[in-house]
């Protein structure tokens, strides 16, 4: 977490970036804690500790092509002060109502602009010497969100600082903090007033398993897992907002030597390794069942029911059942107590099907 604060070794510019996150500790818990944004994805002091771990691997191992092949320690300084500030302007301001959706979803996409407005505004306050060390931090913070050419209208250099290279290094890191425990800690999903698209944004958080970077291979490894079943096809949609976030900044961190592919190993699909999952226990259970070459058909109307719950349909569980019946040679026969001729008559007719298709 502290590994950017660590390549400043000037104490007063530490001092300065340790105010700067002392201060940035105090207001982000904020956020979360009015109105609807109790529900909205963690922009906290743990999602500025995670960019800058993500910064600190995005910078690992690299040489840069520029000045001693790395960032002066003020580079490292307002990167380190950058994560840390660039999501207070979603901190609520006098008459904002954070109980209408419709004010938090405006203010959620245009916090990059209201946070260099802050800056520019309270810099004094949190550790920052000048307005124009707010308005670089400003103009880093303005380029982390929303519409992907903000990167490019960023001046490539401005007071010795490599302002567009910083930037383009805070938005990646940004985009790529999308872990599972961002979501809030609320039943986010029964919240009367959230914008559907807030559910997406939710959605995309779920399916993120792990990210990690590999500086020989240049790759950003991104696995994904499929936990429920959505409306919406949200694997696809983290690939594209991921893709579209590294195309973004890919020519600017080019240019400084630093090169990343997106990889999207084999998903993990939780919902169809459950089944396969229940399907096993399902052979299992009737396994116990089979006394001496023979099946209940009421005991087998009660796997259905189970089955059931474990989503797997009839028919799935009726073609695994014949299976099981025609590789072990077992015989279904009806209860005493009970006849139960619709499975009795699904069992045959699947049956005939089997050995038909033998």
């Amino acid at each position: 977490m502290d590994d950017i604060l660590n390549k400043i070794e000037n104490q007063r510019l530490k001092d300065r970036a340790e105010k700067i996150r002392e201060h940035c500790e105090r207001i982000l818990p904020r956020i979360h804690s009015q109105g609807l944004f109790r529900y909205y994805n963690d922009h906290g002091p743990a999602h500025s500790k995670a960019v800058l771990k993500l910064l600190n691997n995005l910078l690992d191992d690299i040489s840069l092509k520029k000045d001693n092949g790395r960032l002066t320690e003020y580079e490292y300084f307002i990167l380190y002060a950058a994560a840390w500030c660039h999501d207070s302007g979603m901190l609520m301001r006098e008459g904002e109502d954070f109980d209408n959706s419709e004010v938090c979803e405006r203010v959620r996409e245009t916090h990059p602009e209201r946070t260099a407005e802050d800056l520019s505004e309270n810099w004094s306050k949190m550790g920052i010497q000048s307005e124009t060390e707010a308005y670089l931090l400003g103009e880093i913070c303005k380029a982390h969100g929303g519409d992907p050419e903000k990167i490019k209208e960023l001046p490539e250099n401005s007071g010795n600082v490599y302002l567009r290279l910083l930037g383009a290094l805070l938005r990646l890191a940004d985009a790529l903090d999308a872990r599972e425990d961002r979501l809030p800690p609320e039943p986010y999903m029964e919240v009367p007033g959230i914008l559907e698209k807030q559910y997406v944004e939710y959605w995309k958080h779920e399916v993120l398993d792990s990210i990690s970077i590999n500086h020989k291979e240049k790759k950003i490894i991104v696995q994904l897992i499929v936990k429920y079943e959505y409306p919406v096809d949200v694997v696809k949609r983290v690939k594209e907002k991921l893709t579209e976030e590294l195309n973004s900044v890919k020519e600017v961190l080019e240019k400084y030597n630093i090169s990343f592919n997106l990889d999207f190993p084999p998903l993990i699909d939780m919902i169809k390794y459950e089944r396969r999952r229940n399907k096993r226990e399902l052979l299992k259970e009737l396994k116990l069942m089979t006394i001496d070459g023979d099946l209940i058909d009421e005991e087998l109307q009660i796997l259905l029911q189970e089955a059931k719950k474990k989503r797997i349909s009839d028919k799935e569980t009726i073609r695994l059942i014949v299976e099981f019946l025609n590789e072990n040679n077992v015989k279904t026969v009806g209860s005493k107590e009970e006849k139960l001729p619709g499975i009795k008559k699904n069992l045959l007719t699947l049956r005939k099907e089997y050995i038909k298709a033998q």
